[in-house]
């Protein structure tokens, strides 16, 4: 994957890169520069008694990875009846643990202003969801800017560490 940086069009408004991906029905956005590669799902392995949120590890050239389903992680239903043929997998890295995020597919990288991004709504703060960065719109399509920091809390980063 090439190396993205921090954009400054002017002194005052910062751009960031973000890969902009859709599970179901949802589209979503993480930060380039949270990412370390994206691959294709392929040979998920079931492990017995992992979290339900955890699908299973892959083979990352000789490292294991596992593999999280974000619906099961959100505890919500973002996935539609449409089939997906050739699903993807966006590496990142928290706490030192390389993590698989099953996605239905990877659209494209876009530049984002920082000053086009919306805070998340309040709601979503009650609820401890401060893995939402922010809303921000695209082609006329809003989508969910995740926070990868703060997707995982420390309980379920011990719980993935001990899948493998």
């Amino acid at each position: 994957m090439e190396a993205y940086s921090r954009v400054e069009d002017n002194k005052e408004t910062v751009s960031d890169q973000y890969i902009k991906f859709v599970t179901g029905e949802q589209a979503f956005g993480i930060d380039v520069l949270s990412s370390r590669e994206i691959v294709r799902e392929e040979d998920i392995t079931s492990i017995p008694e992992s979290p339900d949120f955890v699908k299973g590890v892959i083979d990352l050239r000789e490292e294991i990875v596992p593999i999280v389903n974000l619906e099961k992680l959100f505890n919500t239903k973002l996935s539609s009846d449409e089939k997906v043929n050739e699903k993807k997998i966006i590496i990142i890295k928290v706490e030192n643990t390389l993590i698989g995020l099953e996605v239905d597919r990877v659209e494209e990288i876009i530049e984002i202003k920082n000053d086009e991004i919306k805070k998340a709504p309040s709601i979503t703060k009650k609820y401890n969801k401060d893995y939402i960065q922010g809303v921000a719109s695209h082609d006329d399509e809003l989508f969910i800017i995740l926070d990868v920091k703060n997707i995982f809390s420390e309980e379920e980063v011990e719980k993935i560490k001990n899948v493998k």
